[in-house]
């Protein structure tokens, strides 16, 4: 019986081998090119949803037992104020209101990007306390100390 010649074995087997080869090449960088896309599109979501969204005046004004601030709108959303904490001494809870600061006009409701109001916290401050503000999300956190 005749067979197939070596010579054309071996050419054949070598085409064959240079064909599963390129296959595989083209399938897996594929993968790897939607995976690369996929990545990306997971990272600028994340980006921007980690954007400031609200940041604080670090300057407060302190008026009696008042201590007043001012907000500011940053990034690109606009934020519901129910979401910003403020802390006395980092862990005990308080309450601040909307409260007009010179030309600023008081909190409530929605702060838009780019604009600002002012709010207060009403506390009997003692030396060495602490008053925290935490935006939503706790992307932007400043603390006011110094109490008089």
């Amino acid at each position: 019986m005749k067979g197939v010649s070596p010579v054309i074995a071996t050419i054949l087997m070598v085409m064959i081998t240079v064909g599963l080869v390129a296959f595989s090449y083209s399938w897996f960088m594929g993968m790897g090119e939607q995976a690369k896309r996929s990545t990306e599109t997971s990272i600028g979501t994340i980006t921007s949803s980690q954007q400031q969204r609200v940041t604080f005046d670090i300057q407060p004004y302190q008026d009696g037992s008042d201590v007043k601030f001012i907000m500011y709108g940053a990034g690109t959303e606009n934020v519901n104020l129910s979401e910003v904490k403020t802390y006395k001494n980092d862990r005990e809870p308080v309450s601040w209101t909307g409260v007009a600061i010179g030309t600023v006009s008081a909190c409530s409701g929605t702060l838009n990007s780019g604009d600002r109001c002012g709010a207060k916290v009403s506390w009997t401050c003692s030396p060495g306390d602490a008053l925290t503000l935490v935006s939503p999300g706790g992307r932007d956190t400043r603390t006011i100390s110094g109490c008089s």
